[in-house]
This record gives structure tokens, sequence and C-alpha cells, in this order.
């Protein structure tokens, strides 16, 4: 046996039911869907055609695009309510979405009941690298957030579609789920 394979067999397991990796799977699909949203509230105040707006807009960033929204939001303001609920889910998403570049973009390993992400392969110096855990909890307030920002958006782009049911209605209510905790990087 190799190094590696040494290494290999001193963790566990995952089993492709490890609660940890089916809300990661779950937190960026959603996180998608709220990011869509932005795309489609970008090209729903920018007043062009659809065709337009997405030669102009798509594959934006999602930062450049929040910037767009929140500059078309100060050019040609709808209600104070709309602008506040927009503003609102840009605020969460941006928040949400320091933990998905994180997620995305850093090394991860499940062990001893943990996610952890890290950039240490990454980081500039040694004395610089960052870690972060994750724990199902967390990840599906996300999740929540993420899906609560898409319907949000949606509705208030289009009106006129079919997304206002009550039960959907409580739920687009409802306070944000995600908060990051204090000192957590």
């Amino acid at each position: 046996m190799g190094l590696l394979d040494d290494l290999v067999t001193q963790f566990p397991p995952i089993k492709s039911d490890t609660s940890h990796y089916e809300a990661v799977g779950r937190f960026i699909t959603g996180f998608a869907g709220a990011e869509s949203s932005v795309h489609l509230m970008a090209r729903k105040l920018s007043g062009m055609s659809d065709p337009k707006a997405r030669i102009i807009l798509g594959g934006m960033k999602l930062s450049q695009l929040m910037t767009v929204v929140r500059q078309m939001l100060k050019l040609d303001p709808p209600s104070e309510d709309i602008s506040s609920d927009i503003e609102s889910c840009l605020a969460q998403l941006n928040l949400i979405s320091k933990n998905r570049h994180k997620l995305a973009h850093r090394s991860t390993i499940f062990f001893d009941g943990n996610l952890l992400v890290s950039n240490w392969s990454t980081a500039k110096s040694l004395g610089s690298w960052e870690h972060q855990v994750f724990d199902v909890p967390e990840l599906c307030a996300m999740h929540s957030d993420c899906l609560r920002i898409c319907w949000r958006l949606h509705r208030i782009a289009m009106p006129e579609s079919e997304c206002e049911t009550v039960t959907l209605m409580g739920f687009l209510s409802e306070p944000w789920r995600y908060a990051p905790l204090v000192g957590k990087s």
C-alpha cells in the first residue's frame, strides 16, 4: 500500500446518505435558484425587452448584478415596500453568497461528524489560512432563505404569475433563518 492508500484508510468512509452532503447539495441548488431570480429582477427593472436584457445582463457575476439592481432601484424606484423587500433579499443573499463561495471554492472534508471547509492549500501564507465548520442546521437555514429569496423576487418581477398561494405567502413573510455567527470566518 502506498502513502495515499494509508491516508485514505484512516478516514471513515463517506456514505452517500450523509446528511451534510445532502444539505450542501440542497443549499447549492437553492442558491442557484436565488441567483437566477436576481437575474430575473435585473431584466425586469431594466425596462428592456427580455432578449436585449439577457444580452446585456447575462453572464454577470452575482455581485455585479446586485450592484446593477441597486442602481436601477435608485433610478426608477418602485414603491417603498417593494424596494425594501428587494434590498432585504439582496442583503441576505450577499451574506449567504460568502458561504456558497467557500463551499464551492475551498477544500472540504467530512471528518468526525463535521464538514470542515478550509483554504489552507490556497492561502497566501500558512499564517493566514481560514477554516469554517458547517453543520446541517446552518446549511438548511441558508437553503430555506435562498428559496424564500427566489420566490420573493420572482413574485415582485412577475406579479401576474401563479406564485401567490396562501401557504407560500406565509413562507415568504417569515424572518430570515440564516445569520452568520460572530467571529466565524
